[in-house]
């Protein structure tokens, strides 16, 4: 006890708050670099259902991607073709929008429309660190460089621009994974450089995959093109062990 009434610290617990302190700094250098998000422009795919160098073509899909240096909105608005949209009415949008820090992409709001349901939306405070969801009255603690699954997409691409060596085959990346429910952490297994044959001619890629666990496990491979500023040109959503979607870019 000194002069002022309290108890001075000792030095065991001197030491364990500065490890503490060097620790915290260490997880807060932790999250990569990125490369500058990719400028305004529309990508367009075609959508299979299964593999598409076999699969039944559905439909076409369109990305918007807006951005202004300091913010960004991603919008994937997808339709069935042929006779199959005279069966299903609607289209299918997810849309994300958010902030660009030097983390990359920090999403605000992620919304979702399935054909003629009522939204569904993710919302995320970064000075209240909360994640409101409607599932969860409460909320959800923010863990830090969260994304929503459309935002993903182009954190990943921007993080191995800046840092090849962390997506380089046989590496793990761990993203959390904004959902409805909760917030998961998404390792993405790197696969390395693939090729992909298109009617255009061969996609340099650079796969990565990542799979839930569970009785009916679902996940998001995407294929970031290498002479596309490592932008997706090809994602697969698997629904389970059956329905797997295919996104393939056409220009």
């Amino acid at each position: 006890m000194n002069i002022f009434g309290y108890r001075k610290p000792s030095l065991p617990r001197c030491l364990v708050g500065a490890l503490l302190l060097l620790a915290l700094a260490g997880l807060a250098r932790a999250a990569p670099t990125t490369a500058p998000f990719p400028k305004s422009g529309v990508l367009e795919y075609k959508i299979y259902m299964g593999e598409y160098t076999r699969g039944i073509a559905l439909g076409r899909a369109r990305i918007q991607i807006e951005s202004d240096g300091k913010t960004y909105k991603l919008r994937n608005q997808a339709e069935l073709i042929g006779l199959l949209k005279l069966f299903y009415q609607g289209v299918w949008i997810d849309q994300s929008r958010g902030r660009l820090g030097r983390d990359g992409t920090e999403p605000l709001r992620y919304s979702e429309w399935r054909r003629t349901k009522p939204e569904r939306w993710i919302g995320v405070d970064y000075e209240a660190r909360r994640v409101q969801v409607a599932a969860v009255p409460d909320g959800l603690g923010l863990i830090a460089g969260a994304q929503d699954r459309l935002s993903v997409l182009w954190y990943l691409g921007m993080v191995a621009r800046a840092n090849p060596e962390l997506v380089a085959a046989g590496k793990v990346f761990e993203v959390p994974l904004l959902s409805f429910r909760s917030i998961n952490i998404a390792r993405f297994e790197s696969f390395g450089e693939q090729v992909l044959p298109t009617d255009g001619g061969p996609l340099r890629t650079l796969y990565l995959s990542y799979r839930e666990k569970g009785e009916k496990p679902s996940g998001i491979e995407v294929w970031l093109g290498i002479e596309q500023q490592m932008q997706p040109v090809r994602i697969r959503y698997r629904e389970g062990d059956s329905d797997t979607f295919d996104m393939l870019l056409e220009r």
